[in-house]
């Protein structure tokens, strides 16, 4: 069930770039995640890449989730005619990781 008439889904994609769920709202998939609702929104609005080493768009009106769930993030991102930068998956992987100098 929707928190509001206005709340929006939230769609999910590994660093794989695959769909690999939605939520009902921003605030519900925060909560799941135990991330902050404006880092989430962030890299829903397209000003971040990405938060916790994931991806996430808002559904559009025009969409079904059963449309999303085969799709990759760069086949979505060109139906709907965003242009948002990606990671290699490797570089996905080795964000924020920090080497010990060994002594």
């Amino acid at each position: 069930m929707l928190s509001s008439n206005n709340a929006k889904i939230v769609l999910v994609f590994n660093p794989l770039k695959r769909f690999i769920g939605a939520f009902t709202s921003l605030h519900n998939t925060a909560k799941a995640l135990g991330k902050d609702k404006v880092s989430i929104y962030e890299a829903c609005a397209g000003r971040c890449i990405s938060c916790n080493n994931l991806y996430f768009r808002y559904l559009p009106s025009n969409m079904s989730i059963e449309q999303v769930v085969n799709m990759d993030l760069r086949t979505f991102d060109k139906i709907n005619g965003l242009e948002r930068k990606l990671y290699t998956s490797k570089q996905m992987t080795r964000k924020g990781m920090k080497y010990k100098k060994q002594q």
